[in-house]
């Protein structure tokens, strides 16, 4: 029986999206507005609701 402490994070069960919300960030890091476009593409697929979306989203409008 799989027992949970509160908001302990799962390294398994969390770490695909803090994957690609850093592809995100290296595209941006890189000035790539393109790249961290497309980069965006994937965590918003995956992750419908996610509070994170919108400032990359924001940053990429503002390089491109």
């Amino acid at each position: 029986m799989k027992q949970t402490l509160g908001n302990q994070l799962d390294l398994f069960e969390h770490s695909r999206d803090v994957m690609l919300r850093n592809d995100v960030l290296a595209a941006l890091e890189q000035r790539n507005a393109t790249a961290g476009c497309e980069a965006l593409l994937r965590p918003t697929a995956e992750y419908s609701v996610d509070a994170f979306a919108p400032i990359p989203r924001v940053a990429c409008c503002e390089l491109a």
